[in-house]
């Protein structure tokens, strides 16, 4: 799955697999954190959001399952 940059002062890029639900967030520390079961319009309202950080911290943080990756 590739990670696509975007404009955030905390996440560096995301990345989402539509056939899954995984969607991968690189923060600006480096650090990769895989979240399962995201619906594609969460992602999309993420990616699309006039604050990156604000949208995935309320759509995404405390509701969906993840793994550190790295």
């Amino acid at each position: 799955m590739s990670m696509n940059p975007v404009n955030s002062t905390t996440i560096e890029a995301l990345g989402y697999d539509e056939a899954t639900g995984k969607l991968l967030v690189k923060f600006k520390t480096g650090t990769i954190y895989e979240y399962l079961g995201v619906p594609h319009y969460v992602y999309q309202a993420v990616i699309e959001a006039g604050s990156v950080g604000k949208a995935f911290n309320s759509e995404v943080k405390g509701i969906y399952d993840y793994l550190k990756i790295n």
